[in-house]
């Protein structure tokens, strides 16, 4: 089940959180582990009172997080193109899976609730970035249709600002 977020499920996302760092980290990706430690755990404070913030639960647990949005700045200029120049679609941002249930179908779960959060918003499209060393993300993306676009560069991430962009029309 994915719900809305809510300021109780706070230590449950920063465990997801923790947990994917950690799982970046081994698998030899700087994502997440720079030296600013983005997104931080006031990013996720700001999503969920923004009510931007959702959540995956199961047995009680939350499990999974992500958060759900509309424009992105930094999407305006992709070295690529986007499927559409719409600026009706849904950002994702920052998902993350509690160790235990990783490998589960949690992000699949999440990026098929986004899907239908995305219809129901009346937007045409999903865009999503991702590290260029993240090989599960753009794995998974490419397993659930999306389209690589090209690229972005996030002027306040260090040390590696490029981001890989994806879009799927709804």
């Amino acid at each position: 089940m994915i719900r809305l977020a809510l300021m109780n499920d706070f230590d449950s996302i920063i465990t997801c959180l923790n947990d994917a760092k950690e799982f970046l980290k081994s698998q030899g990706s700087s994502q997440w582990n720079g030296p600013k430690g983005s997104p931080s755990e006031e990013t996720f404070k700001n999503d969920i009172l923004k009510r931007q913030c959702y959540v995956c639960i199961r047995n009680g647990i939350v499990c999974g997080v992500a958060t759900f949005m509309g424009y992105e700045k930094e999407y305006d200029e992709p070295l690529g193109e986007w499927l559409t120049k719409e600026m009706n679609y849904t950002t994702i941002h920052r998902i993350a899976v509690k160790k235990e249930y990783r490998s589960q179908g949690v992000a699949t779960e999440l990026m098929h609730f986004a899907e239908e959060f995305t219809k129901n918003t009346g937007r045409k499209s999903i865009r999503i970035d991702t590290h260029p060393e993240n090989l599960i993300m753009q794995t998974m993306l490419k397993t659930l249709g999306y389209s690589y676009c090209g690229y972005v560069i996030y002027s306040y991430i260090f040390p590696e600002p490029k981001r890989l962009i994806y879009e799927k029309m709804i």
